[in-house]
């Protein structure tokens, strides 16, 4: 009776405090949903009022007399319930009110949430509860319900999808079977483009899951990064070494080991570091004399879920042949590699890059764009000490041609502390965060996941299916309406050749745009330092060197980073009208043939262009400096800066005339620095340009030109009788085309989030 009246008060709280929005629907039996608010908007004139069609859910939490809060309230809620809450499609509020005091909390479900919860522990999902952080809502000002509204108004949905454990595995199963099948179809019906198409499609499919590989010499850390990386302890951290046998650790519904044997048998067992390390670790078996191949671990994890898998390889030198092909092939697998070293000899200057290490830097850097170089064990280092390794490793690099095939420049890190860190639950940033970003950043914002390329996959799955089935009824067409086909087939192809003339066209303009808005900003940026310095009183000393360089640097960022974004929306725009150009072309072709039955999937629509390597430049960009291309570009370019702005600290206080020499100085020697970084910024966007044009060009020549030449083939056919065997084995076809095609949408609507689109 107790909780019921903390209810009913709890309830009616909320009621006063969102008034004049009306809670529209109390549930009585829900999940995870107590209500849903609909805001509306009162007359000017009147006491009416006007509903706004908004809407978000709440789940109402209420806490007692008894119960302390302090800044932030606590409310502990199960995973399941987040999934289900990030999949709604309206937003969903969560708010916890300390009925005594009238205090709220609240916070809404984004994908904020699941990053803060990853971050502290990325097998949350495997807990019956999770714990989440609700602020307390400022209600002094009654500007509370304006945000909210501002908030629903605004609201997208999530960016990536929560999926439940084993959903991925699940689904990447059976899309691999279905394509295999229309693939063999294809094969069988002798449909050579699609056939070509659809076995890159069952090949990608096979390698879909984004592999990360941990790798290096022995004793460096790779366990304790590994489950740092997984917030959870599965690879054995003792004293004593691991046998060098690989680790592969993926998503999955529930929690095991499977320990592959070189005879071919298997063994399972629980997904703990206690199980793991009786078939991985020297002490319980040296020199593998067990022969284990492999042990694949099975977590229930929110990165993993994603289609991502780690991979521990550390067997790069071990003496058993067997032991380095399983290594080999896990690096040769994966999609990025973190190199690990111990750095801690370095404390008394021991530390060296050996002839392993640089030949295993040169091996990796020429088969992987996403190569990292981790640095373990630097928490003994001084800064100092950091400093002179930094240096000594970048030579190194560089002599050996490494340094600018590395993803990043080398993490100075301690596996160790970042592991301690997860495991206490501490908030805020952990040790690992810079190598966090490094990595999610990637994969998240360029739709690298397996679960994005799982959703692209079936994608084009449908649409081979769909382009597999208007080929098979062009075989039906008569003589009147394959003359008719012939002709819209060649005004397919003329409008193909328009289309292309009219994407090089663009593509100039959009670089002669590009070079004049740089050069542009290169003028200003030298009068804007002109003018900054210009305005410092005589009498005041000059900005220091590195003052002056940040102020350039910060300035060049600015200006590139709103170029490149309106470049990308400009070019984004122009995709879309190429595509939509496209589909017409093909559907002026599908209605001039005559076949008006199944005209809904007659025709696939078009293939999104491939820009998963034409990332926002603004994203490219925020890691160049750490990268090394312009850190190398401001580091050697802005050596004059350097040498004319060092000679301010010895300066005394002169005359105006005195002043203006040393700014002309200053800006003239910058001046002289910035031609090579504006010259080399062009260089880089002149690439991004080009690969949006290749892009661009491979989706019009692979959706109109493959289809022309395709269906063209098989005109040579046409007006010919068809046997019997041909027209059932053609039905035969088309039913089983259909259903693949239907059954794709729900697995597609399971990886699909709120506000995607194919592009």
């Amino acid at each position: 009776m107790a909780n019921k009246l903390l209810e009913e008060s709890s309830r009616t709280l909320f009621r006063q405090a969102i008034a004049p929005w009306l809670v529209s629907d109390w549930t009585q039996h829900d999940y995870g949903i107590d209500g849903i608010v609909e805001i509306v908007r009162a007359h000017t004139d009147d006491s009416n009022y006007d509903a706004t069609g908004k809407r978000f859910a709440i789940q109402l939490k209420a806490s007692g007399q008894d119960e302390k809060i302090e800044k932030n309230a606590e409310v502990r809620v199960s995973p399941a319930h987040i999934r289900y809450w990030l999949a709604s499609t309206e937003p969903v509020l969560l708010v916890r009110i300390h009925v005594s005091s009238s205090r709220f909390f609240c916070r809404w479900m984004t994908d904020e949430l699941v990053q803060e919860l990853s971050s502290r522990n990325p097998s949350w999902m495997m807990n019956q509860t999770v714990a989440v952080s609700l602020p307390e809502l400022d209600r002094s000002n009654n500007r509370h319900l304006e945000s909210m509204e501002k908030f629903v108004r605004c609201y997208q949905g999530p960016k990536t999808k929560l999926l439940a454990p084993g959903t991925y595995s699940r689904l990447q199963a059976s899309v691999v079977e279905k394509a295999k099948a229309v693939l063999e179809l294809a094969q069988g019906a002798g449909f050579e483009t699609v056939t070509t198409r659809l076995q890159a499609l069952h090949k990608a499919l096979l390698f879909n899951t984004y592999v990360v590989a941990l790798t290096g010499p022995a004793r460096a850390g790779k366990s304790t990064l590994l489950n740092t990386l997984l917030g959870l302890e599965v690879s054995p951290m003792g004293q004593l070494p691991t046998t060098a046998v690989s680790l592969l650790v993926v998503g999955a519904e529930a929690a095991a080991a499977e320990i592959f044997m070189e005879d071919g048998t298997k063994e399972v067992g629980p997904a703990t570091a206690d199980y793991i390390e009786q078939f991985a670790t020297q002490e319980n078996n040296p020199d593998n004399h067990k022969k284990v191949q492999r042990v694949v671990i099975h977590l229930v994890n929110e990165v993993l879920e994603r289609g991502i898998a780690f991979a521990d390889a550390p067997g790069l030198y071990d003496p058993s042949e067997s032991i380095r092909e399983v290594t080999a092939r896990a690096l040769d697998a994966a999609h990025a590699i973190l190199y690990i070293i111990d750095v801690s000899s370095a404390q008394n200057g021991g530390f060296s890059l050996n002839e392993h290490n640089i030949s295993d830097l040169r091996r990796l850097s020429k088969r992987h764009d996403h190569l990292f170089l981790i640095l373990n064990k630097a928490d003994v280092l001084l800064p100092e000490q950091r400093t002179r390794t930094q240096a000594y490793v970048e030579k190194e690099l560089k002599k050996y041609e490494v340094w600018d095939k590395m993803a990043q420049e080398p993490f100075f890190l301690s596996a160790l502390d970042a592991w301690n860190w997860r495991q206490s639950g501490s908030k805020g940033e952990g040790p690992q965060k810079i190598l966090d970003d490094a990595l999610w950043t990637f994969l998240l914002k360029t739709n690298a996941t397996g679960t994005n390329r799982l959703l692209q996959s079936i994608i084009e799955l449908k649409r081979a299916g769909v382009d597999l089935l208007s080929l098979v009824n062009a075989r039906r067409l008569n003589g009147m309406q394959a003359q008719e086909l012939q002709i819209s087939l060649r005004k397919c192809s003329a409008r193909q050749r328009e289309l292309l003339g009219l994407l090089n066209a663009r593509i100039v303009q959009v670089k002669d745009r590009i070079q004049d808005d740089l050069l542009q900003g290169y003028e200003d940026l030298t009068t804007e330092l002109n003018t900054w310095l210009s305005q410092i009183h005589p009498n005041v000393p000059l900005p220091s060197s590195a003052e002056i360089q940040k102020h350039i640097q910060d300035e060049l960022l600015s200006r590139a980073n709103q170029t490149w974004f309106e470049l990308d929306v400009g070019l984004k725009q122009f995709a879309a009208a190429i595509s939509i150009e496209v589909e017409k072309a093909l559907q002026q072709t599908r209605l001039a043939s005559g076949l008006t039955e199944n005209m809904r999937i007659l025709l696939p629509s078009v293939t999104a262009p491939d820009l998963s390597k034409t990332e926002s430049f603004e994203e490219a960009w925020a890691g160049m400096f750490t990268a090394g291309i312009l850190g190398a570009l401001f580091s050697g370019g802005f050596a004059l800066v350097l040498g004319v702005a060092g000679l301010l600290f010895g300066l005394a206080i002169g005359s105006t005339a005195r002043r203006k020499r040393q700014v002309a100085r200053i800006v003239r020697q910058t001046n002289s620095s910035l031609e090579s970084v504006y010259e080399n910024l062009w260089l880089q966007m002149e690439e991004k340009i080009d690969l949006y044009g290749k892009a661009l060009e491979r989706q019009i020549n692979d959706r109109m030109g493959l289809f022309v030449s395709e269906a063209t083939r098989q005109m040579q056919s046409l007006g010919l009788p068809i046997p019997l065997s041909e027209q059932l084995e053609m039905t035969r076809i088309e039913e089983l085309i259909q259903k693949t095609v239907t059954s794709m949408e729900p697995f597609e609507n399971e990886l699909r989030v709120a506000g995607t689109s194919d592009f």
